[in-house]
């Protein structure tokens, strides 16, 4: 496969890949994987391999996505790593082996999907923790809190089942093409859902919803996406009526100021009267 070369003469990567190049945080990222002999590990986009050595070296069983054949084929020549399972495809797409966890430095480009499948409380075989490098930006959506700018559809949706964790932030001198912004590692722990709901899938397309007009309040953020949710915009408006008659405030709330508790009883109000 030749590589375009940049205007320096070096090679660019294809697919718009940021390799890690630091050692010493490879080392310290592989740590806090905290992984076991015969535990079994995904890491997506192994790349140079800086990662795959250092997993392959704990004894996991690890298996590997790479999307770019020259990576994968290469993936068995890296030392100890002769017995690594290699899938060749886009991970936000393709089929996910069975595994306890993930490491990945992902691509801004894939982190969308691949966290929505992370998160996703309808597999029947979840992941049970995750040790990530995203974009700064993205990491910051995960951890946020409610009442800020950054509490969306993606803190929501991890705040359900997930304990998230940022580890530290990692400059982009530490990627070889550096990027344009800082990354972060992110831990994400599954544990046992925050709220029970009537029905899951509703509150699920609440959260997208919702926050597809985070601008708005939520009052008519819910009317706007209530075709989608299945549910009457009549009915939805009887019940912002009746919130308003008893004095509740989040029809006037924007949903960035909806904790996750409050999309909870929102969600069974829907459930209940307005199908």
């Amino acid at each position: 496969m030749t590589r375009r070369r940049r205007r320096d003469g070096s090679r660019r990567p294809p697919l718009g890949q940021h390799f890690l190049r630091d050692r010493k945080l490879a080392d310290r990222f592989v740590a806090g994987a905290a992984l076991v002999p015969g535990e079994r590990v995904l890491e997506i986009g192994p790349g140079r391999g800086i990662l795959t050595t250092r997993l392959a070296a704990t004894g996991a069983h690890l298996e590997v996505i790479e999307i770019d054949r020259e990576f994968a084929y290469g993936v068995p020549l890296l030392e100890g790593c002769s017995k690594v399972a290699v899938h060749i495809g886009d991970a936000a797409i393709l089929h996910w082996p069975r595994v306890e966890v993930l490491v990945a430095n992902l691509p801004f480009q894939v982190s969308g999907p691949v966290l929505g499948r992370v998160l996703d409380p309808f597999v029947s075989h979840p992941i049970g923790r995750a040790v990530l490098m995203v974009q700064l930006e993205v990491a910051s959506r995960l951890c946020a809190k409610v009442g800020t700018r950054d509490w969306g559809r993606l803190s929501a949706k991890a705040a359900y089942a997930h304990d998230v964790e940022r580890l530290e932030v990692i400059p982009p001198g530490a990627f070889d093409p550096p990027p344009k912004v800082r990354s972060a590692i992110v831990h994400l722990r599954r544990r046992a859902p925050r709220v029970e709901v009537e029905d899951l899938r509703l509150l699920w397309g609440l959260i997208d919803g919702l926050f597809q007009h985070r601008r708005k309040q939520a009052r008519n953020s819910l009317l706007l996406c209530s075709p989608a949710l299945g549910v009457r915009p009549a009915a939805v408006q009887s019940l912002i009526d009746h919130a308003g008659a008893e004095g509740e405030p989040w029809p006037r709330l924007r949903p960035e100021a909806l904790d996750l508790p409050a999309l909870a009883r929102l969600c069974d109000s829907l459930a209940r009267d307005c199908r």
